[in-house]
C-alpha cells in the first residue's frame, strides 16, 4: 500500500454487532467481546471487515443490512484505527473500504499493510491524539 493508494480520513466508522465500554471513560473497548461485521466480498471463502471514512455511509450501510442491531462506532485518531486493526487482524487479512449498502465489491486493503505503515503515517501527519 503506498501514499497515494488512499487517504485516510477521521473519524472513520465500523460497525459492531456487540462491545464493551471502559467503565471509566465510556469509551468502546477494542478487546476480546468487540464484534463486527464481516462479509464475504471475493471467492475464497475469506470475510473481510467493513471500515468507512463517510458516517453517512456507513449509516446507510447499517440501516440496509440484514445484520440486526448494527452499532456505528467511531474510530476517531489514527490511534484508534491502529487498535482496531490490530484486532481485526487475528481474524480478518482484509478491509473493505467505503462499501455501499448493495455492494458486491469494494477496495480491499491487507490489514497488515496498512498496520505497517500506519506509525510512520501518523508520525509524519504530527498527530498526537
Amino acid at each position: 500500500m503506498s501514499k497515494s493508494e488512499f487517504l485516510w480520513t477521521f473519524p472513520c466508522f465500523v460497525l459492531a454487532t456487540q462491545y464493551n465500554r471502559d467503565p471509566e471513560t465510556g469509551s468502546v473497548l477494542f478487546d476480546e467481546g468487540f464484534r463486527i461485521v464481516a462479509l464475504k466480498l471475493t471467492g475464497d471463502n475469506k470475510k473481510q471487515v467493513p471500515i468507512f471514512t463517510d458516517e453517512a455511509l456507513a449509516r446507510d450501510y447499517a440501516e440496509h443490512s440484514k445484520a440486526a442491531a448494527l452499532t456505528l462506532v467511531e474510530l476517531a485518531t489514527p490511534e484508534a484505527l491502529k487498535d482496531f486493526l490490530v484486532l481485526s487482524a487475528r481474524a480478518f487479512d482484509h478491509a473493505a473500504i467505503d462499501l455501499t449498502p448493495k455492494a458486491n465489491f469494494s477496495r480491499l486493503f491487507l490489514i497488515d499493510e496498512i498496520l505497517s505503515q500506519i506509525d510512520d503515517w501518523i508520525e509524519q501527519i504530527g498527530f498526537d491524539g
